[in-house]
């Protein structure tokens, strides 16, 4: 749970609009297309870790209901079963309390789940937000994010007339929000940098946007033209 900074009320969970009982899952195809490719990244990064451990922690921040992070453990985990065949695996999902976790324990036991093609892992959940400490320091292999990092880490009210879209706010309101984006993307990156191992990966993935002289904002950003219907 966040607390709106200026009114210093609770702020309702960030995937609470997400709905539960499989909606996300259902509607969240270009998420797991960006995943499907990244697998080079991904079989790059499992490549590239020291395996001489006890047993391989692996944590996805932002974990949502768990479509995606099947598809996600899957890659890493066929990996790694070509260089270690029989080392322990801790499976991390994190993400925050308004999460659909039913969803995401469903998905993992389910026909689609990682536990039916690979054994010798424990699976376990870190509740929290990200952009805070949400596990040990030094004790993760390998961090992944797919989708989730460019979300704030807390809802903003600023001022906005006319405008839905981030890259159409007059430049006082986009300078405010790109400080905030900021100073919550150097959290995230801190936060990992305590908890990830000397020598470990992590691959991130989200949106962003780019310059654009064709659109009048100067940038070209996903889903621009639907917030600009809407």
């Amino acid at each position: 749970m966040t607390t709106d900074r200026r009114t210093n009320r609770a702020a309702p969970p960030a995937t609470a609009g997400m709905g539960g009982k499989g909606f996300y899952d259902t509607h969240s195809e270009a998420q797991n297309t960006g995943i499907r490719r990244q697998e080079t990244r991904l079989r790059n990064a499992v490549r590239h870790l020291d395996l001489a451990v006890p047993e391989l922690r692996i944590m996805d921040y932002g974990c949502g209901p768990g479509r995606n992070s099947m598809t996600v453990f899957h890659t890493i985990l066929d990996e790694l079963r070509q260089r270690a065949p029989t080392l322990p695996v801790v499976a991390v999902h994190n993400d925050q309390f308004g999460n659909d976790w039913n969803d995401l324990f469903a998905n993992i036991r389910g026909p689609n789940g990682y536990l039916n093609d690979f054994d010798r892992i424990r699976v376990e959940a870190s509740v929290g937000s990200f952009f805070e400490p949400v596990a040990g320091a030094d004790s993760v292999d390998l961090g992944v994010s797919f989708g989730a990092s460019h979300w704030l880490a807390r809802p903003v009210r600023i001022d906005s007339p006319g405008s839905l879209f981030f890259c159409d706010l007059p430049k006082p309101a986009r300078s405010e929000v790109a400080a905030i984006a900021d100073g919550d993307w150097t959290d995230f990156l801190r936060r990992r940098a305590d908890e990830l191992k000397s020598g470990g990966w992590l691959v991130v993935d989200g949106l962003s946007s780019e310059p654009d002289t064709a659109d009048p904002s100067g940038r070209c950003a996903a889903g621009i033209g639907l917030y600009r219907a809407f």
